[in-house]
């Protein structure tokens, strides 16, 4: 319930109710020495946290790597490891990354509902100093539609995308990514992203605002507006 999503004695105990899915900016901007830093060091700490409350710990992609990944991180130290083998990529196809990550979940939702089984809800946060490539907003307006006709729970998937940095370029393209979800042509169909820029993250105009701390709160966030939808 939501009530039971956060709590005094454990604030991150929202954490439980998914599977946490990070997708991360390796492009040659991801790559270069702050951003890189910053997603590293907010990857570790936020890896060690939701692997305190999911004992299947945190899947980690890299925007050059496809559907390639590392899974079951469960400490910093482990989700430190994959930046060795992430190659600075020459593009950002946010979109393509999204798809092959989240479809063939979405297919094993569809296996699982068919036999009246559940399978955990997943969570992904994108974190990202580029603009993408591609336009990942068709493919997540399909998801979306998808898990409505499935009847899926609100929470079954949620994105986050999270900036890094403060360039006015990748916060205008993930506003308008928000836009142009709310306003899509082809009818109304359920909220399941959630923006984070640095114009609405704490510490403003500072490099240093991406922490493990301030994407939980951009996720406990989205996650109870999920549980509100009808």
């Amino acid at each position: 319930s939501i009530l039971n999503l956060s709590t005094k004695q454990d604030p991150f105990a929202f954490l439980a109710t998914f599977h946490t899915v990070l997708l991360v900016d390796d492009s040659t901007r991801g790559r270069r020495e702050t951003p890189s830093r910053i997603m590293q060091e907010a990857a570790g700490a936020l890896t060690a946290i939701c692997a305190a409350h999911d004992m299947e710990g945190v899947d980690m992609y890299f925007f050059s790597l496809g559907s390639s990944g590392w899974f079951k991180l469960r400490s910093s130290e482990e989700a430190r490891m994959p930046w060795q083998w992430a190659t600075a990529a020459f593009t950002t196809p946010m979109g393509a990354r999204i798809d092959q990550i989240l479809t063939p979940y979405l297919d094993k939702y569809k296996a699982a509902a068919a036999s009246g089984e559940t399978i955990k809800p997943i969570n992904m946060v994108v974190l990202t100093a580029s603009v993408s490539a591609d336009d990942p907003g068709p493919v997540i307006a399909r998801i979306a539609r998808q898990l409505d006709t499935l009847e899926a729970p609100p929470r079954q998937i949620g994105i986050q995308f999270v900036q890094v940095g403060t360039d006015e370029a990748v916060a205008e393209a993930l506003q308008s990514l928000e836009d142009y979800l709310r306003r899509c042509p082809g009818g109304e169909f359920r909220q399941i992203v959630d923006i984070a820029t640095f114009k609405t993250l704490k510490g403003r105009g500072s490099e240093n605002f991406v922490t493990a701390s301030s994407i939980l709160t951009v996720m406990l966030g989205a996650v109870m507006r999920r549980c509100c939808q009808r």
